[in-house]
C-alpha cells in the first residue's frame, strides 16, 4: 500500500464515523464489498474453510476472520475500539437559557474539554422505535450532517483569566446551544421532533436513543509537505482502519485463523456486554473453532489453540510533544514518524510480554517497517488499553501497539501520514 492510499482509506472511515454505530456501518460496508459474509452472533453454522466472515456484536462491536485452509493451529487476533471522548445527550435535554435552547449533556470518557468549544457539533448516534413487538424495537441511525450546535467560549472581558487556565464543569459550562427560543412555545420534546422529521417517523413512536455531539470539521492534510493529518478521532480510528485492511487485503493462512475485532466502550472502561472486559470475545472465539470442520472437539484442544495464538492490540500512543519533551521519557523518545509503536508498561498497563514484544520487533525488522518502543516518564502514570484486558480473558501473547499521536482525547488530533503507513503494513505482514 502507498501513503496516499493509507491515508485516503484513514480519511473516509473519519468521514463516515461521526458515532460508534456509524463507525460500524461502514466497517461492514467495507467488509461486504471485500466478499465478507455476515453470520448471526447467536446462531451456529459451520464454516467454510478458507472462506471470510463477519459477525456484528450487539450492533456495537464487530469481528471478522478467516477461516483456516486446513487445520487449527491457532488464532492470530488484531484488535481496535470504535469509540472516542465525547459528549453524549441525556434524555429530556432541552433547556432554555436566555433566549437559547441548549442540551443537557453527559461526559464520555475522558475528552479534553476546551478543545470541544467554539467549533461545529454534528450530532449523530441511533433511535429505537417502537414496532408491533415490544421485544424487538427497530433501530434507525441518525446523523444530522450539517453542524447543529456550538459551545460558545466565555468573552475574555467576562473572564479575565481565562489565559491562566480555566476549571469547565459539564453541567454549568458545556451545553450546546442549538437553536433560539424565538416563538418557541413549548420545547420540550423539541430535539426529538427536529430528529423525527429527518427520518420520516413519528416523534411519539421514539423509545429511547443514544445521541454524541460530534466534531464537524473535515479532516487536513497539514504540513508544508503534506507530512501530517489533522483529524477529529484518531483515537482510535487509526487504529480501526489498519485492522480493517489487514483482514480484507490478505488471504486466508493454511491453519491459522487471522481475526479483528472492533470493541466499543474502550473509553469507558470496556465493563459491558459488547466491550473488551466482557466473555464476548473468549465465546466468539470459541464458537469460530467449534464451527470450524475437522477440528477436535474437546474443550483441551481449544485451549491448546488458545494458547497457540497471538494477540495485537492497537491504539494510539504519545508523540513527544515539541514544546514539552520533558513529558516524556527521557531514554525513549517517540517522534511523529515513529510508525508503529510497541506501549510498553512492566505494571501491565499495557500488555508487556518480551516474547510477544520480539516477534512484533522480529516482523518489523524483516519487513523494514519504521518502529520505536514507548514506556512513560518514570514520575507519570499513562493510561490503558485493551491488551491487558484481554490479557485477563483468552489465555493469548498480548502486546500493545499503536501510531504516534499529538493531542490524544482532544476534539481535534495530530499525526504523521507515515506513521498510519507503518501500522498498515506491519498490521499486513502480522496476518501474512
Amino acid at each position: 500500500m502507498e501513503l496516499q492510499e493509507s491515508t485516503n482509506r484513514l480519511v473516509e472511515l473519519i468521514r463516515h464515523s461521526q458515532s460508534p454505530y456509524h463507525t460500524m456501518k461502514e466497517a461492514i460496508s467495507q467488509l461486504e464489498k471485500a466478499g465478507f459474509e455476515r453470520i448471526s452472533l447467536a446462531e451456529s453454522a459451520a464454516l467454510e474453510p478458507g472462506k471470510a466472515y463477519y459477525v456484528s456484536i450487539y450492533d456495537r462491536s464487530l469481528a471478522a476472520f478467516r477461516v483456516p485452509q486446513s487445520g487449527f493451529k491457532g488464532f492470530r487476533i488484531i484488535t481496535s475500539h470504535i469509540d472516542n471522548p465525547c459528549f453524549m445527550i441525556k434524555p429530556n435535554p432541552e433547556r432554555k437559557k436566555s433566549d437559547c435552547i441548549t442540551l443537557n449533556v453527559e461526559r464520555y470518557g475522558g475528552p479534553i474539554l476546551n478543545t470541544w468549544l467554539d467549533r461545529p457539533l454534528t450530532i449523530a448516534g441511533r433511535v429505537c422505535v417502537a414496532t408491533d413487538d415490544p421485544f424487538n424495537p427497530q433501530t434507525i441511525l441518525y446523523n444530522s450532517k450539517k453542524p447543529v450546535a456550538v459551545i460558545p467560549n466565555l468573552a475574555i472581558h467576562m473572564n479575565r483569566e481565562v489565559n491562566k487556565g480555566v476549571e469547565l464543569k459539564v453541567q454549568t459550562d458545556l451545553e450546546p446551544i442549538v437553536s433560539l427560543i424565538g416563538a418557541k412555545e413549548n420545547t420540550q420534546g423539541w430535539l426529538l421532533g427536529k430528529i423525527a422529521a429527518e427520518l420520516g417517523i413519528e416523534a411519539d413512536s421514539i423509545l429511547d436513543y443514544e445521541l454524541f455531539l460530534c466534531n464537524g470539521e473535515e479532516p487536513s492534510i497539514t504540513g508544508f509537505d503534506d507530512e501530517f493529518l489533522s483529524a477529529p478521532r484518531l483515537d482510535n480510528l487509526t487504529s480501526c482502519q489498519s485492522c480493517l485492511n489487514a483482514i480484507m487485503d490478505t488471504e486466508a493462512l493454511s491453519d491459522i485463523c487471522n481475526l479483528v475485532v472492533l470493541f466499543d466502550n474502550e473509553e469507558c472502561g470496556s465493563s459491558s456486554k459488547q466491550g473488551a472486559g466482557s466473555v464476548i470475545l473468549s465465546s466468539i472465539l470459541e464458537k469460530i473453532y467449534l464451527n470450524t470442520p475437522d477440528t477436535d472437539k474437546s474443550r483441551t484442544a481449544f485451549i491448546d489453540v488458545m494458547l497457540h495464538s497471538l494477540t495485537a492490540s492497537l491504539d494510539v500512543a504519545h508523540a513527544m510533544h515539541p514544546n514539552h519533551p520533558e513529558k516524556n521519557d527521557p531514554t525513549n523518545p517517540i517522534p511523529m514518524e515513529g510508525g508503529v509503536v510497541i506501549k510498553m508498561n512492566y505494571n501491565q498497563r499495557y500488555a508487556t510480554d518480551t516474547n510477544a514484544v520480539s516477534i512484533v520487533e522480529g516482523i518489523c525488522r524483516a519487513e523494514k517497517i519504521a518502529h520505536t518502543k514507548f514506556v512513560n516518564h518514570g514520575d507519570a502514570v499513562g493510561g490503558g488499553t485493551l491488551g491487558s484486558i484481554l490479557s485477563t480473558s483468552i489465555p493469548a501473547m498480548t502486546v500493545d501497539l499503536g501510531v504516534p499521536i499529538l493531542a490524544m482525547h482532544s476534539s481535534r488530533e495530530l499525526m504523521a501520514r507515515s506513521s498510519q503507513l507503518a501500522m498498515d503494513q506491519f498490521a499486513e505482514a502480522f496476518f501474512k
